[in-house]
């Protein structure tokens, strides 16, 4: 069982949106799950002190430097600064610093014209000895080497704590099998049947099948699953949905589920396929990972038992747009096809008519 690593991501949000989504593309493809304060809720009166639950509970920080300090907290000084000197603390936290190029071009202006903030932001910056990065690219490749030389769950020297702490064999089958005859809506492994609609795309209405492995741990499981998505032809003269089977997309995410049911933001990859003349799958090119958001649901409430949101963070295939939405899991086919009929039935007839 693999281990999966957690990393906190630091900057300023508004102004380097595409420096953290270079940051993104290369923690997920280290297995490495960022924490992006933009995914989360922070209340406003604790602010920091939330910040710093998440820091404690992370095993890497990225912190990337542009050319403003950011906001402060009541105290005077920078969420952003706030949230390295925290980290700094740490002793098995590990950071890598990275100063983008917008910062360095303003180092060879005289000090008298640059703003309070970019005066601090260089002081900042000053303090931490930053990696000074060229280019976007070398964001990626700056990463790649500094988790690279770690070698990770590779070595035997990892120290990282990841998402496998206080891993016990004695016992492991009678506390789950406990805690399912509390909570039968916990067992989620086997095979399950999902849709999924798409915020930015109305028209967008897919289904397929999933496969979920689960392993208990002792602290919580470990689950995978392994699905394809398919787009539908709708035949309204029977009621019946199909799928269409000559294009597919493959996805596999890794999740953790806590010991209270809770399930944690998780990591997938997904890819597409097209069938050719003699059934072989050919892989398009292009890979998009993303984050998937999943809550459990108590039996009978809905006709679906676990349900949550899609948001695709980071894109090789520049052609195409990063999609958002919903994602719906149901025990049996026949829940499925009800909740298309009753939910989707326009848009199921629209797209009809397109074809």
């Amino acid at each position: 069982m693999k281990k999966m690593y957690s990393a906190f991501l630091s900057s300023v949000y508004e102004s380097l949106l595409d420096e953290r989504e270079a940051a993104i593309n290369t923690l997920l493809k280290f297995r490495i799950f960022p924490i992006c304060m933009e995914h989360f809720v922070v209340a406003d009166n604790r602010r920091f002190e939330d910040l710093k639950q998440y820091i404690d509970e992370s095993d890497f920080m990225v912190l990337l430097l542009g050319k403003e300090y950011g906001s402060c907290d009541t105290d005077g000084v920078g969420f952003t600064e706030k949230e390295y000197n925290y980290a700094s603390e740490k002793k098995n936290l590990d950071i890598v610093v990275l100063e983008m190029p917008e910062l360095t071009a303003l180092r060879a202006k005289p000090p008298r014209k640059l703003s309070e903030s970019q005066r601090r932001q260089i002081a900042f910056a000053d303090r931490t000895m930053a990696i000074r990065i060229r280019t976007h690219e070398e964001i990626k490749q700056r990463l790649a080497s500094f988790f690279s030389q770690r070698q990770l769950e590779d070595s035997g020297a990892d120290v990282y704590a990841g998402w496998m702490r206080g891993i016990t064999a004695q016992g492991l089958a009678e506390e789950e099998g406990e805690l399912f005859a509390a909570h039968p809506e916990w067992r989620i492994a086997g095979r399950c049947f999902h849709v999924h609609l798409c915020s930015n795309n109305p028209s967008y209405v897919r289904m397929g099948t999933a496969n979920v492995t689960q392993t208990f741990d002792g602290n919580g499981w470990n689950i995978e699953i392994r699905a394809e998505n398919y787009a539908l032809t709708f035949r309204e003269e029977t009621q019946s949905i199909h799928p269409r089977s000559m294009n597919r997309t493959t996805w596999t995410g890794n999740y953790r589920m806590e010991k209270d049911g809770t399930l944690k933001t998780g990591i997938y990859c997904a890819i597409k396929e097209d069938s050719d003349n003699f059934g072989q799958w050919l892989v398009k090119p292009g890979t998009r990972y993303g984050l998937h958001d999943f809550k459990l649901l108590p039996p009978g409430l809905s006709p679906y038992f676990m349900s949550g949101s899609f948001h695709d963070c980071v894109q090789d295939d520049i052609n195409n747009s990063g999609k958002a939405g919903r994602i719906f899991f149901f025990r049996t086919q026949e829940e499925r096809l009800k909740f298309l009929l009753d939910e989707c039935a326009d848009t199921l007839r629209a797209n009809a008519e397109r074809r």
